[in-house]
């Protein structure tokens, strides 16, 4: 059957860290969800947030994705407030900028350094 609380719930106590299981899907209905502490780790299944209208943001450290990654829309690295603290973006490998069917601008604001 179907449980209603109202209220905060709190399950288990804070030295008893066993495992929460829950059969069915989980459904935020406000307020979001956050992991305060410990990490948010898929063993299967696929993250999608293609309906969503937000953003999906990441801390300051270093973010690895594994695989083939393909962008659909603008894509920018860095911020405007980038420029004067000397980020630096690094392309490791082919990188292939345009397409072979058609033509497109390669705008450069900046001193190009072509090296090899």
């Amino acid at each position: 059957g179907v449980t209603t609380l109202y209220g905060g719930l709190v399950v288990g106590t804070t030295d008893n860290t066993k495992t929460s299981e829950f059969y069915g899907e989980a459904d935020v209905k406000k307020g979001g969800l956050t992991v305060t502490k410990g990490d948010l780790t898929m063993l299967q299944g696929s993250f999608d947030a293609s309906t969503s209208g937000g953003t999906f943001k990441t801390g300051d450290q270093a973010v690895t994705l594994n695989g083939a990654t393909t962008v659909l829309n603008t894509f920018t690295v860095g911020s405007s407030g980038d420029i004067a603290n000397g980020k630096t973006t690094t392309l490791i490998g082919n990188v292939k900028i345009g397409s072979e069917e058609f033509t497109y601008n390669f705008n450069n604001w900046a001193n190009f350094k072509h090296n090899g």
